[in-house]
């Protein structure tokens, strides 16, 4: 932002002046809006954002000074661990551990320390022991299926306790509030994606395309549920005409 200089007259150029009070408020907004207008530094999650480990990065060093880059500022006291950094909203978040707990850290871009919390474990369950078929997180309840407990469940997010349960075991996706649920036996089922009951509206069996379970994760893609056994792949319309 390029601001253009104006001449002021001596008389009002005095701390005391109205003119300049309303100059010193001015150039304070000014610096306020041009702060506010640069984007902050965002690398979220493990990788980047787009998880291609690439950083769109413009103006650097195209060499180092030989003794290496000015050190800005160095954090101490993180504990063991090999935890990345991720930043996003103007905060730099990391982890570490001492011999007993794992701590979850979060510091300002000066380096100085917002917060530190203890990273525990809110609940357990042996419910959702999944074996292969993955869980969802939908409207604050988690939906999957148990290997050793043998069902298909509803916990709540929060707390770790059952919703309902339904017999079966396999995996799922999501899509338009259903849950696709494909039995590893090979029974598809679509089952509304709500915490009040287990629901299911419709189900069919799907071909064999070899020996053994049915254990490729469903996918609803383009008004169409694909389904993989062994060496068949199944594409079926499950749109709306």
């Amino acid at each position: 932002m390029k601001i253009q200089e104006i001449s002021v007259p001596p008389r009002f150029r005095a701390p005391g002046s109205a003119l300049f009070r309303i100059a010193a408020c001015l150039a304070c907004s000014l610096f306020q809006i041009a702060v506010m207008a640069q984007p902050l530094p965002e690398w979220s999650c493990f990788r980047g954002p787009d998880r291609t480990n690439k950083s769109g990065e413009t103006g650097l060093l195209s060499e180092w000074p030989e003794e290496g880059p000015e050190l800005i500022w160095t954090i101490s006291g993180l504990g063991k661990g090999y935890s990345n950094v991720s930043l996003a909203d103007g905060y730099i978040f990391t982890s570490g551990s001492d011999e007993q707990q794992t701590f979850v850290f979060a510091f300002g871009l000066d380096g100085q320390l917002i917060w530190k919390k203890p990273n525990g474990i809110p609940w357990e369950t042996e419910l959702l022991d999944n074996h292969h078929g993955g869980v969802i997180l939908h409207e604050g309840n988690l939906y999957g299926a148990g290997h050793n407990a043998r069902g298909w469940f509803c916990l709540d997010f929060k707390t770790g306790k059952q919703k309902w349960s339904s017999g079966g075991k396999g995996s799922l996706t999501y899509a338009e509030n259903m849950l696709y649920c494909l039995d590893e036996r090979g029974i598809m089922m679509l089952v509304r994606a709500t915490a009040e009951r287990y629901e299911s509206l419709s189900i069919f069996e799907v071909p064999e395309g070899g020996d053994g379970m049915h254990w490729a994760h469903p996918v609803v893609c383009g008004g169409r549920l694909y389904i993989r056994h062994q060496d068949k792949l199944f594409a079926y319309d499950i749109s709306l005409r």
